[in-house]
């Protein structure tokens, strides 16, 4: 990172992250923030709450070969999902 992004802490966790080696941290792990088109926030909230996949499609951006989890098939329910 450029000095841009100063007040950002600029901790380097994983300096190569590619999809072959850690693709179970690309498919569990959310970005630092959702944003975007409505219709693709609802998209995401509406697969997670039918099937359990928590997968945000923009992830394709950078990874253009991963794929998304497979579905947990977990209903949704306070007590699943709540801590």
């Amino acid at each position: 990172m450029d000095d841009r992004y100063t007040s950002v802490d600029q901790k380097v966790l994983i300096p190569q992250l590619t999809v072959k080696d850690y693709l179970d941290i690309i498919q569990t792990k959310e970005y630092a923030g959702m944003n975007g088109n409505s219709k693709d926030i609802q998209n995401h909230l509406l697969k997670f709450y039918e099937n359990g996949i928590n997968w945000d499609e923009s992830k394709k951006f950078l990874f253009p070969d991963v794929t998304s989890p497979a579905p947990t098939k977990i209903p949704l329910t306070k007590e699943n999902y709540m801590h």
